[in-house]
């Protein structure tokens, strides 16, 4: 992030989320303290529309937030909190 003295290098056209947005947005959550986190482009068969940013993030033990982004920067979106798979994670891969 710039500094508040630094110019925005950041562009605010709205765009569809690329798959290095995807990368750089899980490893801030690996920074933030959630190692289980998984942020992905969407796919067909995930429990968001295909092509939006989809994140999990487990909580706690047995909690999963899953919540997606249609646009970026911040445009559009849902989001759930349900339980881990029978897998252990909170998203297939």
């Amino acid at each position: 992030m710039p500094t508040a003295t630094a110019p925005c290098t950041r562009s605010t056209t709205k765009h569809p989320p690329t798959s290095t947005e995807a990368e750089a947005t899980h490893q801030s959550l690996i920074r933030e303290g959630f190692p289980d986190s998984a942020v992905r482009i969407a796919r067909s068969d995930d429990p968001a529309p295909a092509g939006s940013l989809l994140y999990a993030v487990q909580v706690g033990a047995e909690t999963c937030i899953v919540g997606h982004v249609i646009e970026l920067p911040g445009g559009g979106g849902g989001g759930f909190i349900g339980g881990l798979l029978p897998g252990g994670r909170c998203l297939d891969d």
